[in-house]
């Protein structure tokens, strides 16, 4: 923001009469003794000069820290989630310039006043606790597990598939589709499966990264889409779809399911579509 502080020099007759007017350099407006031939209107026209006090700010260029910092949750939303509140700064630099100006508005000086300057530490990319299911938002699952469509409290059908709270229908190595077709492996339109809490909205599109599943073209360590397609957790939690109970291990996972290195990161949202699934 830019602070302005007019000062109107008003060169009288005094200085008329005292036989003086300014003389422009590159820094300062300093004074000379005019000479005989000089005009009373040369006098005026060089004596209008006008000065103000501006406060500029500018950033430091090459002082931004990449990296990120989270911070406490604001009291709203979901404690264990958090999303971007501010991107990473530069360093900045606040001082305040005495500009002098002649009639024609041309800056003839600027000069830094002494004592003004403000300096500000450069800021990091700041993520928030307390936030809401929205794109970008992340969290740490505080249990990562996996299930079957023939779970504990999964309903299977004489068909032998199960239903969803979302309508999607699994079976023990294929999942049927938006379309109504049934696709045999893991994936639904293209992403695997997770089950939430009601706090991520169904059809939530995420980015599971720093985990320890493997298998079923999932590949330790490497980031891999999901879709909130189940409940039947609670809080931050996730449970990934892995096909039959007696089969867990077409999608493996090695580690404690409650190590709390996996990162969950929402990436997009798609539309449910009640006793259907997503569109």
């Amino acid at each position: 923001m830019i602070a302005k502080r007019r000062v109107i020099l008003l060169l009288s007759l005094l200085l008329v009469l005292s036989g003086c007017v300014f003389n422009e350099d590159s820094e300062n407006i300093v004074l000379q003794v005019l000479a005989d031939d000089q005009t009373k209107d040369q006098v005026i026209k060089q004596a209008n000069y006008t000065q103000e006090y501006i406060t500029v700010e500018e950033p430091i260029i090459g002082t931004k820290q990449n990296k990120i910092e989270y911070r406490e949750s604001n009291g709203q939303g979901y404690p264990w989630m958090a999303a971007k509140v501010s991107d990473a700064t530069d360093a900045r630099s606040k001082v305040t310039l005495l500009k002098t100006y002649n009639q024609f508005n041309e800056v003839v000086s600027s000069v830094r006043v002494p004592g003004t300057e403000v300096y500000t530490e450069a800021e990091p990319t700041v993520f928030q606790y307390g936030q809401t299911a929205k794109v970008g938002a992340v969290w740490n699952p505080r249990r990562v597990t996996r299930y079957g469509y023939d779970c504990d409290g999964c309903s299977v059908t004489s068909d032998d598939f199960s239903g969803s709270a979302s309508g999607i229908k699994f079976s023990g190595n294929k999942i049927r589709q938006f379309d109504g077709s049934w696709k045999n492996g893991l994936t639904y339109g293209g992403m695997h499966v997770i089950a939430t809490s009601n706090a991520i909205p169904m059809c939530t599109v995420v980015e599971i990264s720093n985990h320890q599943f493997s298998g079923g073209g999932i590949t330790k360590g490497q980031p891999f889409l999901a879709i909130v397609g189940n409940r039947g957790v609670s809080g931050s939690d996730i449970d990934l779809f892995a096909g039959s109970e007696k089969n867990l291990g077409a999608i493996s996972q090695s580690g404690s399911p409650s190590a709390g290195t996996t990162k969950v990161e929402i990436v997009g949202f798609k539309t449910y579509v009640r006793n259907n699934g997503c569109k």
